[in-house]
């Protein structure tokens, strides 16, 4: 390998061994190293071999990965932080992973996930070992959130269903719904557990009572496939493509971590990127620094902005309140109250003026041949007690793919309806002589346009 590069390492933490390959090995080979002083040597010279700059990335693959869920009304951001800080230390210990997510719930809320592993077994000393190592790890990722983003691919990602997922350890069985994880276990080399696994899954309230979730599978390990307790379930094969080990690393190597470092843990920091990250990093910087003053100059403008339409506002309130006082108390409630005596009148005698314009634009919906350009209508109350109805003149346009004769005959289907339902219909205004014995032709070549009068007329409710 050449110096000076920077190299990134896929390595998987289990109970009794970890694997490491180089992230863009193609296709990767997996190394496995015993949890042993054996297996930690020999996984030290495998990573010293990068020369130059190094990282990795961690999946841990425990069977002691536990999910817990709480619901929980909407939040704002910073009660969401020390509300899963809370359920951290509820449910956790001190010293252990623990990573969370929030998820959508049922009406107005939320869904509190969180993911831990106890610093237990081989993992103290696995993270201790590759923290101070040649390749520190920089993200750590759950091997049950992993189930996730393989339903997606799988496309398991609707309904309840169950996903075993295979792994370099022991396979593991999911329960997912709407490709969210729900519960996760590992079931053992040999299929061991799964009979519990799936007790486990099916003691859960919220465990379909009805119907039996699909089981979806890679097919990567034969002798689980055929499992006797997975016999009732319809399956859903789908082989991965490359192979488990290289869906890790492109799935590994596009996602940030879902663990957090524990409090007191030491972590790669800036200092052990690359001369070219940290160029790179403070070149971001100063382009963030630019950036922020140039909004904080345009905010400074736009709230020298917002003060001046609001004095404008004030001073065009103070000249309404002028206007009113100028009218004087007397004229400003005759005003309203006419305008109050419009609306009764209005309201009496045309108590249905809302289901005789859903009529009309129905009856317009019917004929899509001619399109409405304008309407304008007038309701007089004063007419209206003496029983007259309003008025509405449409403006029309006929299809251009209609001739003359075409346009005049859908306009007369339109006039007619309206008279079957008691309004007043007639034509104002046509591009053409519009009598029986005329020859049709069109006074210019533009698109064939009718202005139409109707007078709807005024019913009590009930009508």
């Amino acid at each position: 390998m050449k110096a000076g590069k920077t190299h990134e390492w896929i390595i998987v933490l289990g109970d009794t061994a970890a694997w490491a390959w180089p992230l863009f090995a193609s296709p990767a080979a997996p190394r496995r190293f015993a949890a042993d002083a054996e297996g930690h040597a020999a996984l030290l010279r495998c990573l010293g071999e990068s020369h130059g700059e190094a990282h990795s990335r961690v999946l841990i693959d425990l069977a002691c990965e536990t999910l817990h869920e709480q619901h929980t009304p909407a939040l704002r951001w910073h009660d969401r932080r020390a509300l899963a800080q809370q359920c951290r230390r509820n449910q956790f210990a001190a010293d252990a992973l623990v990573g969370w997510r929030w998820r959508p719930g049922l009406a107005d809320d939320t869904v509190l996930q969180l993911c831990g592993v106890p610093m237990q077994g081989s993992l103290p000393a696995w993270l201790h070992l590759l923290t101070h190592g040649a390749a520190p790890p920089v993200a750590l990722y759950s091997a049950s959130w992993l189930g996730e983003p393989l339903a997606r691919t799988l496309g398991a990602s609707h309904g309840p269903a169950l996903l075993l997922q295979p792994g370099l350890a022991s396979a593991r069985l999911s329960w997912l719904q709407d490709g969210r994880v729900r519960h996760s276990r590992q079931v053992g080399p040999a299929g061991e557990d799964i009979s519990q696994v799936l007790d486990f899954f099916a003691s859960q309230p919220d465990y379909p009572a009805h119907g039996i979730p699909t089981l979806w599978q890679t097919g990567e390990d034969d002798s689980l496939v055929h499992h006797p307790a997975l016999a009732g379930f319809q399956r859903q094969q789908a082989p991965l493509e490359s192979g488990w080990p290289d869906w890790l690393s492109a799935q590994l190597s596009r996602q940030p971590g879902d663990y957090r470092w524990p409090p007191g843990t030491s972590r790669p920091q800036l200092g052990q990127c690359s001369p070219r990250s940290r160029r790179l990093t403070l070149a971001i910087s100063l382009a963030a620094a630019v950036l922020g003053g140039g909004w904080f100059a345009w905010g400074e403008a736009l709230n020298r902005q917002a003060a001046q339409l609001a004095e404008h506002t004030r001073a065009l309130h103070a000249s309404n309140q002028q206007l009113a006082a100028s009218l004087g108390p007397a004229e400003v409630t005759q005003a309203r109250r006419a305008a109050l005596n419009s609306l009764l009148i209005l309201r009496t005698r045309w108590p249905r003026l809302g289901d005789d314009l859903d009529a009309l634009a129905e009856q317009l919906a019917r004929r899509p041949a001619l399109s409405v350009t304008a309407l304008h209508w007038r309701a007089d109350p004063a007419r209206l007690s003496q029983g007259s109805g309003a008025h509405v003149q449409l403006e029309l346009r006929a299809d251009a793919t209609l001739s003359a004769r075409q346009a005049l005959a859908e306009l007369e289907q339109l006039l007619a309806a309206c008279r079957q339902a008691g309004w007043n219909a007639t034509l104002s205004h046509a591009p053409f002589d519009t009598r029986a014995e005329a020859t049709l032709h069109s006074q210019s070549e533009e698109v064939v346009r009718f202005v139409v009068q109707l007078t709807l007329p005024a019913r009590k409710a009930g009508q």
